[in-house]
């Protein structure tokens, strides 16, 4: 069983999330203190990866360039969004 966030709950544990390295030629790794949902967009909005309860993701096979980066909790609700350069 999952607990509802309350707006100041979400407020310190989007403080609490890390996406690192940034730039990175391969695996980007985030830290969380909750769950979360990985989503990783090109610049044209198309969705390349959704993925659930993931701490890495592997960026080898795209292209050199930039993409969106949207981090939620389970629920749904956005924790960060983020630019991610791949080198």
């Amino acid at each position: 069983v999952h607990a509802t966030l309350g707006v100041d709950d979400v407020a310190g544990v989007a403080a609490a999330v890390r996406v690192y390295p940034n730039p990175t030629s391969g695996t980007l790794r985030i830290d969380a203190p909750v769950g979360v949902k990985l989503t990783l967009v090109d610049m044209t909005g198309r969705i390349l990866v959704k993925d659930e309860e993931a701490s890495t993701l592997h960026l080898e096979h795209y292209a050199a360039g930039v993409y969106l980066l949207r981090v939620t909790d389970l629920q749904g609700t956005l924790l960060r969004q983020e630019q991610v350069l791949k080198k």
